[in-house]
């Protein structure tokens, strides 16, 4: 897993945003265009594995901040899963956030451990 700063992401985009199509397609919150500009303009964080892409964002409430996994597309997962798991704890643990969170289908509880049910589809793994 690989993190994309910011200046690097119009390089790589051609090449991840594939992975991101599929994703896009369930749900109505981001197009392509608002992730893409999000990401240049460093309010997400985009991440690339072999096969797969996440869309991130560290989010400041008043009692706490959280990183939280905003799109994850891709295939092979058991091939990169694990990696990426470390790879967002310690993105997270780094920018002083407290928790991860997965804004998804009920699936995640499966593929990220420590991962809870927190209302009906955010989901919550304290660090």
């Amino acid at each position: 897993m690989r993190f994309v700063p910011a200046w690097e992401v119009p390089q790589e985009w051609p090449h991840i945003v594939e992975a991101l199509r599929k994703v896009l397609k369930k749900q109505t919150a981001w197009d392509e265009k608002s992730i893409y500009n999000a990401c240049i303009a460093g309010q997400m964080h985009l991440w690339s594995a072999e096969g797969a892409v996440f869309v991130t964002q560290v989010q400041q409430f008043p009692m706490e901040k959280v990183a939280v996994i905003v799109l994850c597309g891709g295939n092979g997962m058991e091939e990169w899963k694990e990696d990426a798991i470390s790879a967002i704890d310690q993105y997270a643990k780094g920018n002083g956030c407290n928790a991860v969170c997965v804004v998804g289908r009920k699936g995640w509880e499966r593929i990220y451990p420590g991962l809870k049910p927190n209302g009906e589809i955010v989901m919550r793994k304290e660090l």
